[in-house]
């Protein structure tokens, strides 16, 4: 009796779901089976209004847009739950929280703002040749924006940091960088860049230890000595040699000269009365890939009488092949002694 009542129950809620356009069983599937229903059964929403719809575990909603919200004006407009088709058994867990669904286009996010408005800003994904992993530090902070849409380590034109340093790719994408790296700093520092354009010099050697020489003879500055391929010599290109130091004894005359390729290019010799403190300088700028123009300056005895020399595109270098360069110093009398305290050789090109 029990089981016959059941059955008709069951006949009849399932001709009144029919007949209000609730839902509706698929007819190929019977969803009674002796008086018991299967819950995997197939069931097809119909058109009619559904306030309140709660759904229970153990079953199976089929259909690629299974659901259809309808929002509290009735009109026609609709929110639609779409499902693509899955290739393998998939789950998304919903958290224990309260919040909005944050809706992004494919492959990007995007953020509104505090404004609602037409603008919004767009974090896109370029297209991965390899896994990769962007870390956000643990840190509050602006990140640092890049005009350049491929901008990443080894680009070409791409600035990218590393350890303690800025690194340069330049314009061709290869294993050779520029990188820029300040040494551990003691206390705040501030480097400015002036109001103008140029090249900046850079020290390609100095040295700062005492180097005497006693003798009535010229000898090499220990140290200040460089090796140069050939193509730090085109038009354009410009060195500085620069060294001072003092002088004490006999008070007669000093010389100080520049060697390229082993041959001094540029001598300087005081007159006597040298005792005291003297400095050098000579710069080299290179008019061709053979051909430079010399001009130093020698300033002894405390700044009097200063010695100069210019020469004009009279030194040749090779044209292939490294270039020696290197400060010599030397005396006039043995009862001197000069005393080089410091030497540095700068770099850089006058066409940048």
């Amino acid at each position: 009796m029990k089981k016959f009542f059941v059955t008709w129950l069951a006949v009849i809620l399932t001709a009144f779901f029919v007949s209000v356009g609730i839902c509706y069983a698929d007819p190929v599937v019977n969803p009674w089976t002796n008086g018991n229903y299967k819950a995997d059964t197939k069931v097809t929403a119909q058109t009619a209004r559904i306030d309140s719809l709660y759904l229970f575990s153990g079953g199976t909603v089929y259909g690629a847009n299974p659901f259809v919200f309808e929002g509290a004006t009735f009109d026609n407009y609709q929110t639609t739950l779409s499902i693509t088709d899955p290739t393998a058994d998939r789950t998304i867990a919903l958290p224990n929280a309260s919040g909005t669904v944050a809706l992004t286009p494919f492959n990007a996010y995007e953020f509104e703002g505090t404004t609602v408005d037409d603008f919004e800003t767009t974090v896109t994904a370029t297209d991965p040749t390899a896994d990769r992993t962007i870390t956000l530090p643990d840190a509050s902070g602006a990140v640092v924006l890049s005009t350049l849409a491929t901008n990443a380590p080894d680009a070409a034109n791409s600035v990218t940091g590393a350890s303690n340093a800025l690194v340069f790719e330049g314009a061709t994408a290869n294993a050779f960088e520029t990188s820029i790296t300040p040494t551990d700093p003691t206390t705040d520092n501030t480097l400015t860049l002036p109001d103008y354009t140029g090249a900046v010099p850079i020290i390609v050697q100095q040295g700062y230890t005492q180097f005497s020489h006693s003798e009535a003879t010229t000898v090499d500055v220990t140290g200040a000595v460089l090796t140069l391929a050939d193509g730090w010599f085109t038009e354009g290109k410009t060195f500085r040699v620069r060294a001072g130091g003092t002088v004490t004894g006999a008070n007669d005359a000093i010389t100080v000269a520049l060697y390229l390729e082993d041959g001094a290019v540029c001598s300087l010799t005081t007159g006597s009365a040298a005792a005291g403190d003297w400095t050098a300088e000579f710069t080299i700028i290179a008019t061709g890939a053979e051909t430079q123009r010399i001009i130093g300056t020698l300033v002894a005895g405390g700044g009097t009488d200063p010695v100069s020399d210019y020469a004009a595109d009279t030194t040749d270098t090779a044209s292939a092949g490294t270039i020696p360069l290197k400060l010599q110093v030397g005396l006039a009398s043995a009862d001197d002694v000069i005393t080089c305290e410091y030497w540095s050789i700068e770099h850089w090109s006058l066409a940048d």
